[in-house]
């Protein structure tokens, strides 16, 4: 029920039906990441590192999906090391079982988190990776997603000097 509601933007019901699930197995990985997930949209970006972490620690394997949030996750709570180091490791890795976000995900924080430290030219290698995957993204589309307005607007700056539209 967490991961229906989450896709429908649902946070609260998906976080009631995520603490539900995490009480009855506090080992499920799964849960934890979901739940990382439905904080990283509804724009509490430090509980979506905590609950992400918590999943990664409960599953050293976690899937490209979960790496992928908990790197925008660390990005949106101003760590763009920590979130470059994530998403280049979730490139490297097996999809989620259970779905999650697509590779281009990835790439799209990828060029963000590299504005964000300077590097131009891997943001601009990020972009075209997107493109390349999604030649008719855009950037106000992907950040609408989220709901914390300022995290949005950073978001779109970051991803337009990357070179994104």
């Amino acid at each position: 029920l967490g991961l229906i509601d989450l896709f429908a933007r649902r946070y609260d019901s998906a976080e009631q039906a995520l603490d539900q699930a995490i009480a009855l197995n506090p080992s499920d990985a799964t849960s934890f990441a979901t739940r990382g997930a439905v904080m990283l949209f509804s724009g509490r970006h430090a509980r979506a590192v905590e609950n992400l972490e918590t999943a990664k620690r409960l599953n050293p394997s976690l899937g490209s999906g979960s790496l992928a949030t908990l790197g925008l996750a660390y990005y949106f709570n101003g760590d763009p090391e920590a979130a470059l180091e994530t998403l280049v490791a979730a490139k490297g890795r097996k999809p989620d079982p259970f779905g999650g976000p697509a590779p281009v995900f990835a790439d799209a924080a990828l060029a963000a988190a590299n504005i964000r430290l300077g590097r131009d030219a891997a943001a601009a290698e990020a972009a075209e990776a997107v493109r390349r995957v999604w030649p008719f993204f855009s950037v106000q589309q992907f950040a609408s997603q989220f709901a914390d307005p300022r995290a949005r607007q950073a978001l779109v700056a970051d991803l337009t000097a990357a070179g994104l539209e």
